[in-house]
């Protein structure tokens, strides 16, 4: 994979992708799709899978506040198993539904 290739990195309105990316030249949009790496405007770092634009399955989350979530997605949602690590050290494991979570 060059990266450099147009192909694998395109701008949305949230920040930068750089990845897979299907394009579907007749109606002249991109999405992203298998393994990729989320730039958001926000400062937060995103790299995993993603199926039609959004988060699935297994992925990390680096958040701005230096809390980095690592599990399961589902549509843009922590869902299932997953880890939150923060920067005093703590783990916290966990099942999330919804983003929420559950035990």
């Amino acid at each position: 994979m060059d990266l450099l290739d147009e192909k694998y990195f395109t701008t949305f309105t949230d920040g930068l992708y750089i990845g897979v990316l299907n394009n579907t030249e007749e109606r002249y949009t991109s999405s992203m799709n298998q393994i990729g790496v989320m730039m958001y405007n926000n400062g937060n770092i995103y790299i995993g899978k993603w199926i039609q634009d959004q988060k699935y399955r297994e992925g990390i989350m680096i958040y701005t506040n230096g809390d980095i979530y690592v599990g399961n997605w589902y549509k843009n949602k922590k869902h299932g198993t997953g880890y939150i690590l923060d920067l005093d050290g703590n783990v916290i494991k966990g099942k999330w539904k919804n983003d929420e979570k559950i035990n």
